[in-house]
Parts: structure tokens; sequence; C-alpha cells
């Protein structure tokens, strides 16, 4: 799994060179600010960052109004979730980590230097839009230099590409067959997987048709998977726990269609932490990868115990 996260106390200044200040409305990017030690820069995040972060900063962002609150008392809208100004303003972030891909999850660059200059406050934006694995990689890079640490970033990639080259390697020496996979990033509809996904599936020693490297996740028809027919099905939506994707699947038995696919007949559907996929975190695709290399080439790669809570096969839900 990807690195745990530190304790309260536990950063460093590298070199013993104080941090700019800076905030992460990004659950990857945060993740990678610890996965690098940079941990000491950080003073404030969102709603969406993992709890143990939320636990030890500031809330930035948040889906709904602290009670007590209320709108003009240091609490502004933007889109679906809220700004706290007063906690941004404590913060002091000289760098701010948002995003430009998607306005419905987090407010964009744009919207987030609107709401600066209403507020008359000035920091950098550092807007983090990978499409591709290799992005992904490049926005460490970015968030590194954004923090004055270039060399921070170096080793963290690297040694996330020889744990993926190592795994290839491997793969290459079994003579693993590719494996027909389909990885549904939303089941109601059915959201195909877009951006890295793509990649993380190639490089475990998969192919999926329906995936769009590089694109956004797009919705597939009932028709459009039963002719694929994949042999093994991962579903994994954006945000949801695997207890929640458990749930969120359970209907699907009860459509005649779902019931005949060859990967639904023969046992191989899988509910994935969705962590491990949609949010980009260098380290955490890497053993999202892993991961994938297990589900699909099982006598190659073992299990890992630290994937208990990852990973779950779906089966037909029993009648109470």
């Amino acid at each position: 799994m990807s690195q745990p996260l530190k304790e309260p106390g536990q950063g460093t200044r590298p070199g013993s060179v104080m941090l700019p200040r800076c905030v992460s409305l990004l659950p990857g990017a945060t993740q990678m600010i610890y996965d690098m030690g940079l941990e000491s820069a950080l003073h404030g995040v969102s709603c969406y960052c993992p709890p143990k972060v939320q636990a030890q900063h500031s809330i930035l962002l948040r889906d709904s109004k602290p009670k007590g609150k209320r709108s003009g008392s240091g609490m502004m809208q933007c889109g679906q979730l809220w700004l706290d100004v007063d906690a941004l303003l404590r913060a002091r972030p000289e760098v701010i980590f948002t995003q430009q891909t998607c306005s419905v999850c987090l407010p964009d660059a744009h919207e987030m230097a609107q709401l600066l200059n209403r507020i008359g406050y000035s920091a950098n934006l550092v807007s983090i839009d990978p499409t591709r694995l290799e992005d992904v990689y490049q926005a460490a890079n970015l968030i590194a230099t954004a923090l004055g640490q270039d060399e921070r970033s170096q080793g963290y990639v690297k040694s996330l590409r020889s744990k993926v080259q190592a795994l290839v390697t491997m793969r290459e020496q079994q003579a693993c067959s590719l494996q027909e996979v389909a990885f549904l990033e939303w089941v109601d509809p059915f959201f195909h997987a877009g951006h890295w996904i793509a990649d993380q599936i190639e490089l475990a020693g998969g192919q999926d048709s329906l995936a769009r490297a590089g694109k956004k996740s797009e919705v597939v028809p009932w028709e459009r998977l039963m002719a694929y027919d994949p042999a093994c099905l991962l579903i994994a939506p954006c945000g949801y726990s695997i207890e929640q994707t458990r749930v969120a699947a359970e209907s699907l038995w009860q459509n005649p269609n779902w019931v005949q696919l060859k990967a639904v007949r023969s046992g191989r559907v899988f509910a994935l932490d969705a962590n491990l996929y949609t949010q980009p975190s260098a380290s955490s695709l890497v053993e999202g990868i892993a991961l994938l290399a297990h589900v699909l080439h099982p006598l190659v790669f073992p299990w890992q115990e630290p994937w208990q809570s990852a990973c779950l096969r779906l089966t037909r839900p029993t009648t109470r």
C-alpha cells in the first residue's frame, strides 16, 4: 500500500530549510506530499483527503457547513463545497495545490483564483492535472519543485518506476497471457475506465477494450458490455469503499444480462479499493498495479496481507 501517513510532529525541514507553507485540496497530491517527506509544509487540506490527514490539519474545503456557521460568516460556497475562509487565512499558504480536471468534485483552478480574489488573498495556485501514469510521476516532480525540493521527487519516482519494472519483468519471464478485463468506474450506469487506469491495466498484464487511455470515463451501454464479454470484471466506483461497492453491485445480479457474462459465470468479478485507481497518488497507483497483477495472474503474483481491505471477490447476494 502507499506509505503510512506520519504522525503530527514527524515532518521534516529538508536541509534545515523552511518549506513554503502550502495547502492541498487533492487527496492524491496530499499523499505524495507525505510520501516525499514534505508534510511539514502542509497547513490545510480538503474533506476528500485521508481521515488521518484531516485529523492533523485544518479542513479548508468541506462538503457541508460546520454547525453554527452561516454563509458570509467565514464560509463561502464553491460549487458543492464550502470554503472555510477563516481557516484559509489562518493557514497563510504560499502555495495551493488544486486542479482543473473536474469542477464537480472540487473548485477548479480558475474558480479558486476567483475566490482568492474576492477575499483579497494571493497565493501560487499549482494545478495538478495528470491524464496518464507518466503524468502522475511528473506531478510528483511539480509538487516537489513548488515546495523548493526538486530532489525529493527524484528518488521517490525512481523507486516507484523500479517496482513497476520488476513486476513487468516477472510477468514477461513467466509468459503471462494478457487477460481481457472491463474496469468499471461506476455501476449505475456503467462507466468505463479512463485516464491512467488503462496504463495500470496494461502494466499488470491485462487489456481493456472499453477503456480510453488519457480520456475521461464515459457511459458504457449494456449492449456494448455484453458484446465485449470480458473474462474478468473489476469494479471501483470513484470515492467508494469496498463495502459501498459490494452494496452498489448487489442489484446487478437481478439483471439477466449480467448473469450471462463470462466473468460473472466464472466467478471473476472483483470490487477494488477506488483509492488505488481513481486518486492520482503515484504510490497508490503503483500499489494498484501490483494488486491488479495478482487478480489477473494469481499464480505468478501472490496475495499480500495489506490488500485485505482493498480487494473483494463479488458473488450473487444470498437470499435472506
